[in-house]
C-alpha cells in the first residue's frame, strides 16, 4: 500500500526521547481510552508506546512485548493487576498499526473492562495468551494526582523506548 501517515514523530530506542505530560490533578482513574497510529522500526525487542505512574510498584506500562506480541499491564503495589498479552505477533516494519486500548473498570464483566483493537478489530479474549483483568471499579495509581505520563518510553526507567513512527496518540481519561 501506499498508505502514508503525515506528522509523525520518529523514536529512536538508542536516545532518550520521548514525550511527558504530569497530571495537576487526578483524572478518572478507572477509565480511559488511548488511540495511537504506530510503525515499529525493530523486532524482538521490547517497546513502550505509553507508560505511566508513580514508581516501578505502581505504573502502566503499554507496548510490544520482546516476543512481538502485544501487552497492557498495570502494576498496582508491586503486583500486575492488568496484564494483557497478545498471542498475535506483530512482526510487520512495513506496517502502521492503529491500536486502540479501551480501560473501564466500572463493567460489571471483567473481560469488558480492558479491550484491545488493533486496525478497527477487537482483539478476542481467545487470541490473549495471557488475561488478568482488574477488580471492577480497581482505581489506576497512574492517573493520580502529580503523576506522569510519558509516549515513547517507560515512565519509571525510560527502558524499552519505542523504535519507530507515532502519529495522532490520543488519551482520553473518563
Amino acid at each position: 500500500d501506499n498508505f502514508e501517515v503525515a506528522n509523525s514523530l520518529r523514536f529512536d530506542d538508542g536516545s532518550s526521547d520521548n514525550l511527558t505530560k504530569t497530571f495537576g490533578s487526578a483524572g478518572n482513574r478507572d477509565t480511559f481510552t488511548l488511540s495511537a497510529w504506530v510503525k515499529r522500526a525493530a523486532l524482538t525487542t521490547s517497546m513502550t508506546i505509553f507508560g505511566g505512574g508513580a514508581d516501578d510498584n505502581n505504573r502502566l506500562v503499554i507496548g510490544f512485548g520482546s516476543a512481538d506480541d502485544f501487552r497492557v499491564t498495570d502494576v498496582n503495589s508491586g503486583s500486575g493487576t492488568v496484564v494483557i498479552a497478545t498471542d498475535r505477533l506483530f512482526r510487520d516494519v512495513a506496517a502502521w498499526y492503529h491500536i486502540v486500548v479501551a480501560y473501564d473498570t466500572t463493567q460489571s464483566t471483567d473481560s469488558n473492562r480492558v479491550k484491545l483493537y488493533i486496525n478497527g478489530n477487537q482483539i478476542p479474549n481467545s487470541e490473549a495468551s495471557h488475561a488478568q483483568y482488574p477488580p471492577q471499579d480497581h482505581d489506576l495509581a497512574t492517573l493520580a494526582s502529580g503523576q506522569t505520563m510519558t509516549v515513547g518510553a517507560d515512565t519509571q526507567s525510560n527502558n524499552h523506548g519505542f523504535n519507530g513512527y507515532m502519529a495522532d496518540v490520543n488519551f482520553v481519561d473518563g
